[in-house]
């Protein structure tokens, strides 16, 4: 009888591996053999377990007493740790090997906090890439763009959505979380995420307005003249002085040339 498809099968395998070369079960890798399997620890440490499988075995280890009332030092590490010295010495002499893949299992680029396709922003984070490679029977994989990860020109003034009247020096394009639902830590004890500070800002500057872009407009204007009336003023006394000083030597060699007549 079949219980699950091949592909499905696959996966699971998959996720189980996993949990032993990145999660929990560490400690039963069998060296240069994919290894898969979970732990599992009962109330108060009385039973610990691990199930696990390669592609040649599946085994079940449970360390624990006859009476639930007899406790255990440690939980399922241990179990997983002589898990793999028993299947160290079963696998000995036997090549190295990996679960068979099947047909129809496609590999997608995910976002890791949306479950949807990543896009660019996702790579920008300002956590850190979210990207991730995951596979998926064929047919199953997501279709939707994340759509957590945004990308907001923000009024670096106020730290909030840039208005029209923001000066462009203090407009900066970022990428932000959008919650989904939005969180306010009001309704969550004030409780604050550690990434709270990352989230889209919702509210436009209301620090630039119009009608302080007329004002700040008229002050430049105004200043710009003084400083262009002054620079004319500084030219036409600088001229006057000139032509004066023209003036007086011309007067000054009308009168030597009167002089030298008279003599």
């Amino acid at each position: 009888t079949t219980v699950v498809s091949p592909q499905v099968a696959y996966i699971m395998a998959d996720i189980l591996r996993t949990t032993v070369s990145n999660g929990i079960a560490g400690r039963a890798q069998i060296p240069n053999m994919q290894t898969a399997g979970k732990t599992g620890t009962t109330q108060d440490k009385a039973d610990a377990w691990f199930v696990g499988f390669t592609p040649y075995y599946v085994t079940g280890l449970w360390i624990g007493n006859d009476s639930p009332q007899i406790k255990l030092n440690q939980g399922s590490a241990m179990a997983a740790q002589l898990w793999k010295i028993v299947m160290t010495r079963v696998h000995e002499g036997l090549e190295a090997k990996s679960f068979e893949r099947p047909a129809n299992i496609v590999s997608v680029n995910i976002c890791t906090q949306s479950g949807k396709l990543a896009t660019e922003l996702c790579s920008r984070d300002p956590r850190g890439n979210t990207t991730r490679s995951e596979i998926f029977v064929e047919g199953t994989q997501p279709t939707e763009f994340c759509d957590i990860h945004v990308e907001l020109e923000i009024c670096t003034t106020t730290n909030k959505i840039a208005n029209e009247y923001c000066p462009e020096d203090s407009v900066q394009r970022r990428v932000f979380i959008k919650r989904q639902p939005p969180y306010n830590p009001a309704n969550h004890g004030g409780v604050i995420p550690s990434d709270y500070q990352y989230t889209a800002p919702t509210e436009v500057c209301d620090e630039h307005t119009e009608g302080n872009w007329i004002s700040d407009w008229l002050d430049d204007l105004i200043n710009n003249g003084d400083d262009n009336e002054n620079e004319n003023d500084f030219d036409d006394g600088f001229d006057d002085e000139y032509h004066d000083y023209d003036g007086e030597d011309n007067n000054n060699n009308n009168n030597n040339d009167n002089n030298n007549g008279d003599n």
